[in-house]
């Protein structure tokens, strides 16, 4: 058995995308063995029709199998609907904490981050 990666996190966002998209668990089922099951087999019903194809792409991109294709945290920042929401997120600490928003976007290299999210509201 191979030791987990950074690539078991990117994995473990695909699942919390997921609940947050479709309001449930991906691969929960009737009872324990069936869930470790869908886990082991990557069994999920696919995501509602009212989500946009870009989300389901990402989750898709996330959930594979093989961590080798899964995406790095740096090639996840690199896509635009990621982008969107941790601009989102960081205009939001910055109403709370201008300093660590600023220290993030510093620390991951985000010169993509608009001038926008760091004004005050």
């Amino acid at each position: 058995m191979k030791e987990p990666t950074a690539k078991v996190d990117i994995w473990a966002l695909g699942v919390i995308f997921y609940q947050l998209l479709a309001s449930k668990h991906p691969f929960q089922k009737r009872d324990f063995i069936q869930t470790l099951l869908s886990i082991k087999d990557l069994d999920y019903d696919p995501l509602p029709d009212n989500i946009s194809s870009s989300s389901k792409k990402l989750v898709s991109l996330l959930l594979q199998k093989e961590p080798d294709n899964r995406p790095d945290a740096k090639a996840l920042l690199s896509m635009k609907e990621v982008q969107v929401v941790v601009e989102k997120v960081l205009k939001k600490l910055c109403a709370t904490d201008r300093k660590m928003a600023a220290k993030l976007i510093e620390e991951h290299k985000m010169a993509w981050i608009s001038d926008e999210v760091m004004k005050q509201d």
